[in-house]
Parts: C-alpha cells; sequence; structure tokens
C-alpha cells in the first residue's frame, strides 16, 4: 500500500517521493464501507535544506452507527536536515504544518444534525540548541469553526510551548517508544525504569518547561484568550 522512492541528483540535491495507494473496503458483514483517496507527496532537499508537501483528498467510513468524512488532508515540512536524518526520525530545527479541511461526522443518535470541523490544524516547530543539549518545540492546534447538536465555537486555539528539553531524554523516549512496539508488557516495565532511571534527572536538571502560550476562542457567549506560564 505504501511505496516511495528517491533520486540523487548530480550535484548532491535529493527528491523524494512517496505514496499511499487508494483503496476502499467493506466488513465481512456488509454494514460498514471505508474509502481512502489516496496520499501522495514530494520532498527534496538541497545541502542541509528540506521541504516536503503531501495530500490526500479525502477519508470516508460509512457504517450503521456512524458516518465520517474527512476531506483535503494537507501536510508541509520544511527543516535544517538531509533527508537521511529525517527518515532516521533525528531532531533537527524544523516547522511543520498538518491541516484539514473539513471534518464531519453523522449518527442515528445525532438526527438530522451532524458534528461539523472546518479548518483544523496543527503547527510545530522544533528549535535545537546545540551548546546546551536542548530543545524548544511547539505544537499549536486550532479550528475555524466547530458545530455541534450542544456546542458551536469558532477560531480556537491551544499552542503549547516545551523548552529546555534534554535532547538525550527525547532521543531515549524516541528508542522507547519505537521498541516498546514489539514488545510484551512484562519486557516494556523494565526498559521504562531503565530510562527513566538514567535520564530523568539530566532531563529536571535542564529546569524544562511547559508553557500554554494561547489558549483562545469565541463562544456565543463572548470570546476568551489567555496564557499559562510554568515559569
Amino acid at each position: 500500500l505504501y511505496t516511495n522512492t528517491g533520486v540523487i541528483g548530480l550535484f548532491g540535491g535529493v527528491s523524494y517521493a512517496d505514496e499511499i495507494v487508494s483503496f476502499s473496503g467493506v466488513d465481512d458483514e456488509g454494514n460498514g464501507e471505508l474509502t481512502f483517496s489516496g496520499y501522495k507527496g514530494a520532498g527534496k532537499t538541497q545541502g542541509e535544506t528540506l521541504h516536503y508537501e503531501g495530500l490526500a483528498k479525502s477519508f470516508v467510513i460509512k457504517s450503521d452507527e456512524f458516518n465520517f468524512d474527512l476531506a483535503d488532508l494537507a501536510v508541509s515540512a520544511d527543516g535544517a536536515s538531509d533527508l537521511t536524518a529525517a527518515l532516521a526520525g533525528e531532531l533537527f530545527d524544523s516547522s511543520a504544518v498538518m491541516s484539514i479541511d473539513k471534518m464531519t461526522i453523522t449518527s442515528p443518535e445525532l438526527g438530522d444534525e451532524a458534528v461539523e470541523i472546518d479548518v483544523l490544524k496543527l503547527d510545530t516547530s522544533t528549535d535545537i540548541d546545540e551548546e546546551a543539549d536542548n530543545a524548544n518545540i511547539t505544537f499549536a492546534y486550532s479550528a475555524k469553526s466547530i458545530k455541534a447538536p450542544d456546542f458551536e465555537a469558532s477560531d480556537l486555539v491551544l499552542a503549547l510551548a516545551g523548552n529546555n528539553l534534554d535532547l538525550d531524554f527525547i532521543r531515549a523516549y524516541q528508542e522507547f517508544s519505537n521498541n516498546s512496539l514489539t514488545m510484551t508488557p512484562d519486557q516494556v516495565e523494565p526498559m521504562l525504569k531503565e530510562m527513566i532511571d538514567t535520564h530523568l534527572l539530566p532531563f529536571l536538571q535542564a529546569a524544562p518547561e511547559l508553557n500554554i502560550t494561547k489558549l483562545a476562542g469565541t463562544l456565543p457567549e463572548g470570546s476568551f484568550d489567555g496564557f499559562m506560564n510554568t515559569k
């Protein structure tokens, strides 16, 4: 279902393309149907600069219990890295945006009404401080509007910032998370304990911060806008 190809240019630039083919299916009892338009992405690097964009037009689930419709999933990313490091999951200075143009959920319980979310977006950025061996990472979740039978809101934003995050702790957690996928629960617990024993103290010594840099939105009763810093 998933394929990727890469080409190395004469002067060192690398182009990359990946694809998830379109597919559809019906469950064994004929009560549910899934349809995916497919996904196509393309990236290129020149020196230490990376740019990537991808798009999936639709993802639809229809069943007796509910219907789910997602339209226009888009991904874009820029970073100061080569393609090999990016594919290996290494941390580097970068920014990325994932957006969904529209999401709709209907069900018999909702009757003629639906849950509708317009322009759902996630913006992220990573800033590496090699000298201090830590990272500042931001996540900003937003929605242009949400409409549900008993709820309505617009211009919603939740922005989070993690500062002074120890890189060794992050790398150790990434390794633990990847390895735990193929482990039994009995194997996961001692591995998690070892990671915490080894890396938690340096993580805390770096004086990490988790801040809510923006919490905003508009409700029928009025608008709100705030923030909360831990330091």
